[in-house]
């Protein structure tokens, strides 16, 4: 199990993201969201969600559950 944050800041294309606690990309605790322990990022990003509809897992730390945004492509 491991724990997961989410950054209050949006990205650019407004997505906040999903980060494991031990992630070297992982925004400072203050602009942080604690989510708690979860078996996954998948449990975590559901969470996430309630918080901020538009997540995504980061591409490093949470790969299974990072996507490639729709508003990134157009």
């Amino acid at each position: 199990m491991g724990q997961y944050v989410v950054d209050r800041v949006a990205q650019a294309n407004g997505e906040h993201r999903v980060h494991s606690s031990s992630c070297p990309y992982r925004p400072a605790a203050r602009r942080c969201v604690d989510l708690g322990r979860h078996a996954g990022c998948a449990s975590a990003m559901a969470l996430a969600r309630q918080y901020f509809l538009h997540s995504n897992g980061c591409h490093w730390c949470a790969t299974v559950c990072h996507r490639i945004s729709a508003r990134a492509l157009a």
